[in-house]
């Protein structure tokens, strides 16, 4: 399954945004009130604070729930990681490759 990051239309939306980002995790997990639905969990390494519109209209427009910057990282890994090995989880690390 390709979700967020690999999808097309996403990578259109996001590449004015290309050269601040380094890397991209994500995890997709199913909800907890409607096993048939899904959320995303993204981490992002960027030069530079995107904001919370930026980040919106870089994946589309979609709910974004909680958006900030990291206080805790070992609290957001454990949290985004919860599941893994519990439930399927389709997650990934996407890393920017050096455009020539």
């Amino acid at each position: 399954m390709q979700y967020f990051f690999l999808d097309t239309g996403v990578n259109e939306k996001l590449e004015k945004y290309y050269h601040l980002i380094h890397a991209v995790f994500y995890s997709v997990e199913k909800d907890k009130g409607d096993p048939k639905r899904l959320h995303v969990h993204t981490l992002i390494n960027s030069s530079t604070d995107l904001s919370y519109e930026e980040f919106r209209s870089g994946v589309g427009g979609v709910a974004v729930g909680d958006y900030g910057l990291i206080k805790d990282p070992k609290e957001v890994a454990s949290y985004l990681t919860k599941y893994f090995g519990v439930y399927d989880v389709n997650y990934d690390l996407l890393l920017k490759e050096e455009r020539t």
